[in-house]
């Protein structure tokens, strides 16, 4: 999993890589203007979490469900952090 785009008028999201046939397929699709990265996988695979910048200075922490076939199992949700 990496951050990239499939074509260079969308930002950049979250996609999954294989390495044995270099297919990329999209995960995340962040509006325009921002970008998803920093990606981190549950132990059991089912759910990612990853940063979405909205501007300069305000990220946002997210987290989505994965299917087996690590496949969106339902629309990203947001964390709320508490501030310190």
């Amino acid at each position: 999993m990496t951050t990239d785009r499939l074509s260079s008028d969308e930002p950049p999201g979250l996609v999954v890589l294989s390495v044995a046939t270099g297919e990329k397929r999209q995960l995340t699709q962040p509006p325009q203007a921002q970008n998803d990265g920093n990606p981190a996988v549950s132990p059991d695979g089912r759910k990612l979490a990853f940063v979405r910048v909205v501007s300069v200075g305000r990220p946002q922490l997210l987290v989505l469900s994965l299917t087996e076939e690590c496949r969106p199992a339902s629309g990203a949700r947001h964390l709320d952090v508490p501030k310190s």
